[in-house]
Formats: C-alpha cells, sequence, structure tokens
C-alpha cells in the first residue's frame, strides 16, 4: 500500500495546478496493549512458583504466566530463566517456553532469553524444535518500542470551488 502513496502524491499535486484542488492524507494507528507500569508483582509470582515442590505444579503455573497477555519484556526474560533452572524434565521446559512463544505479546527481550539460555535443552531435537518455533513466529516486537498494529489511512479530496469527493 506504502507504493501508492508517492503517486497519490504526484497525481495530488497535477491536479492541483490544473484544477485547483487539494488533498488531504491522515494517518491514525493504535497500539496492542497498555505497557505494564510495575510488573514487580509478577516477578514475585515467578518466583512463587519456583518455590513450589512438584514438577506438574510449576510446569502448570509457569504456562500460564507464560500465556498471559500483557507479558512485559522483563517478566519474559525472567520467566524463561527461572523456568529453564527450576523445571526437571527437557519436555516441560520446551513446554513452557513454546507456550511464550505462541503467546501474541511475545517480545524480542523474550526470544532473546530463549537463544542465550538453548543450553539449558540437552536434547537436539529440543533445540532444533525450538529453534524452528522461532523462526516461523518471524520478528517480534521489542518491549522498549511502541508497535503501531493496526493504521488506517484517509484521503480527502477537495474538486473546485469545495465540493468533496
Amino acid at each position: 500500500m506504502n507504493r501508492f502513496i508517492p503517486i497519490l502524491i504526484l497525481t495530488s499535486t497535477i491536479t492541483t495546478l490544473v484544477c485547483g484542488c487539494s488533498v488531504t492524507i491522515g494517518t491514525r494507528g493504535g497500539y496492542p496493549h497498555p505497557r505494564p507500569a510495575n510488573d514487580d508483582v509478577t516477578l514475585s509470582e515467578i518466583d512463587a512458583v519456583s518455590r513450589l515442590s512438584f514438577e506438574s505444579g510449576k510446569l502448570s503455573a509457569y504456562q500460564d504466566i507464560a500465556s498471559r497477555p500483557h507479558l512485559s519484556a522483563d517478566a519474559q526474560m525472567y520467566l524463561v530463566e527461572r523456568s529453564l533452572d527450576e523445571l526437571s524434565f527437557e519436555s516441560s521446559k520446551q513446554s513452557v517456553v513454546m507456550t511464550l512463544i505462541n503467546n501474541p505479546c511475545f517480545l524480542a527481550e523474550g526470544k532473546g532469553a530463549i537463544i542465550d539460555n538453548l543450553d539449558a535443552f540437552s536434547f537436539e531435537s529440543s533445540k532444533q524444535s525450538i529453534l524452528r518455533a522461532l523462526s516461523k513466529r518471524g520478528p517480534v516486537p521489542s518491549g522498549l518500542a511502541e508497535v503501531p498494529v493496526e493504521t488506517e489511512t484517509t484521503v480527502e479530496v477537495e474538486v473546485g470551488y469545495g465540493e468533496t469527493l
């Protein structure tokens, strides 16, 4: 769609010179979610999960956190590090990481933490599966930058003596 903007500008300039009309282009964008002001509670929750005794309880709680919308960059990084340190079974570790990768709010900082801690996985097949999932997911935004997700472009053309098309 962006390739049409120069054509539109050129056409509007020529039309303005010939017919005396003007073109107005406006863009309005939105953001996917509000950034958490303070995620100390989430970080404390991750610590509390780490103190649970049984693997199944830890796995369930880590997955619940990993699937949570609006999970901050710090929380994603901390979740990756703590879950990979605290979970014993390869399948449990992989499950938490895959849940985070599939979270719509997955951020570049979480991706970096997964890549940095890939050696926490013993099996080559687990590493390859995670790398494939990251590759399939593609580029993800940084938690430090606000990323527009929806953009609306409007074009208003005035022709002649105030007639709007």
